[in-house]
């Protein structure tokens, strides 16, 4: 996850630029530069190799103080909630407890980017949400709850559950491949995200968080299951370290 080479010039806005635009619940997509990020945009693409699909590989949602009530959050910065691993392997940010892990985890959002950032391949956005859930009745304590439920919780490796959210044929075996395994309270990045935005309404009722890719969130007309669209824009970001005010951001 290194940046041997000189660094490029990419599209896209500074934080500094739109953080005050970015509010909590906002969703954020990332396309790494792994094999496993190639792995996910391949199957994303469902076999159509120009899909748009295929841009983005993993998903995490803005959190802030306003929704959390969580000590070790400041007033006024922002952070991502995913699933996720962290540390050494996750691009050098730990979690706020400064624990690396792999799992539902929250994290420093203006250290993610500059890292997540530096090599020349990788790729992050801000999609603010259409329907926004940041002024409901009780929505601090609503969310607070149903973060600390799910905070920690393992990332889901169980390749069936993996593919099943890509091929419907494998959906019917899901459950009790999971049982079997015990693997059922164990969430991928966007299956993660999907919960959250379908407890809020974001999502409609009968989504299943499980069948949810991180594309399907930013292309819903690319999904084979009826997704909604949610999002009004895509936002790209950079660090310093990639921009340039002569390139129009996208």
């Amino acid at each position: 996850m290194g940046n041997t080479q000189k660094p490029i010039i990419k599209q896209g806005k500074l934080l500094t630029d739109i953080r005050d635009q970015m509010k909590p619940f906002d969703l954020l997509v990332f396309r790494g530069d792994d094999f496993l990020s190639y792995f996910i945009s391949l199957l994303e693409k469902r076999g159509h190799k120009n899909a748009k699909g295929g841009n983005f590989t993993h998903v995490g949602m803005i959190v802030t103080s306003d929704i959390l009530n969580n000590p070790l959050l400041q007033q006024g910065k922002l952070y991502i909630l995913e699933s996720v691993i962290s540390g050494q392997l996750g691009y050098g940010i730990n979690d706020i407890n400064d624990k690396a892990f792999l799992g539902v985890q929250i994290r420093d959002l203006e250290k993610l980017i500059p890292a997540y950032d530096l090599p020349n391949h990788t790729s992050i956005a801000w999609c603010p949400l259409i329907n926004h859930p940041y002024e409901i009745d009780n929505v601090k304590e609503k969310f607070t709850t149903l973060c600390n439920s799910v905070y920690g919780t393992t990332w889901d490796a169980n390749c069936w559950s993996l593919l099943s959210a890509i091929y419907p044929i494998l959906r019917p075996c899901r459950s009790c491949i999971e049982h079997s395994l015990h693997t059922e309270e164990w969430l991928f990045c966007s299956e993660l995200i999907a919960t959250i935005y379908k407890e809020f309404e974001v999502l409609p009722e009968y989504v299943n968080p499980k069948n949810v890719l991180p594309a399907d969130l930013v292309y819903p007309e690319e999904d084979t299951d009826t997704m909604v669209k949610i999002v009004s824009d895509i936002v790209y970001i950079t660090s310093p370290i990639h921009y340039s005010p002569k390139i129009d951001p996208i």
